[in-house]
């Protein structure tokens, strides 16, 4: 702190003066220290199944209790069906059938995690549980071990946490683009 900004010797505009100086200084020094410091890149932790995945927090959006679905006929097995959620039909996608797993089990904590509006698609991931954020700068990058091995192209990193649990970064973005995603139909 300024020992001048509150000087008896000072007048109060003085002070105040030496006092906004200050603060500025600390705060650009803030603002350096946060420009440099190592950036946290937070990702929601789902359980899908058998699969640990982490999702872009951008490229999700409302997470939901799993709503009553209405099943479509003549669609591929991952695509559960389409629900109401607050106005707006969206299509319930279970990603463990959808890579050649077994049916995500559907339980008091399961959870859809609907994709953000932004990709165009009304869409959402059935989870069988939500984990909650994590950050992956504290994991470390790994090779994939089944099941995770099975999630091919829509892959960002897969990674290796503090306890050993393997973990899929998942690209919404690139999942709600590819063809065979948005074509539901058999």
């Amino acid at each position: 702190m300024d020992p001048m900004a509150n000087s008896p010797t000072l007048t109060p505009r003085a002070q105040s003066k030496a006092r906004l100086r200050e603060f500025q200084a600390q705060l650009a020094k803030r603002i350096r220290e946060a420009s440099t410091a190592a950036a946290v890149h937070p990702r929601l932790a789902i359980r899908v199944g058998e699969l640990n995945i982490l999702l872009d927090l951008a490229e999700t959006g409302e997470i939901v209790s799993v709503p009553k679905v209405t099943k479509v006929p003549l669609t591929l097995p991952w695509y559960l069906g389409l629900s109401n959620v607050r106005g707006s039909l969206v299509g319930l996608v279970d990603m463990s059938i959808m890579f050649g797993g077994p049916a995500t089990p559907v339980e008091s904590n399961s959870r859809a995690v609907l994709l953000a509006s932004k990709l165009g698609v009304n869409a959402a991931i059935l989870a069988t549980r939500v984990v909650g954020l994590r950050n992956v700068d504290e994991f470390t990058v790994d090779t994939p071990d089944e099941p995770q091995a099975k999630l091919g192209g829509f892959v960002r990193a897969h990674y290796r946490d503090t306890a050993a649990v393997q973990w899929a970064e998942i690209s919404l973005k690139m999942l709600s683009r590819n063809e065979s995603f948005l074509q539901v139909g058999i």
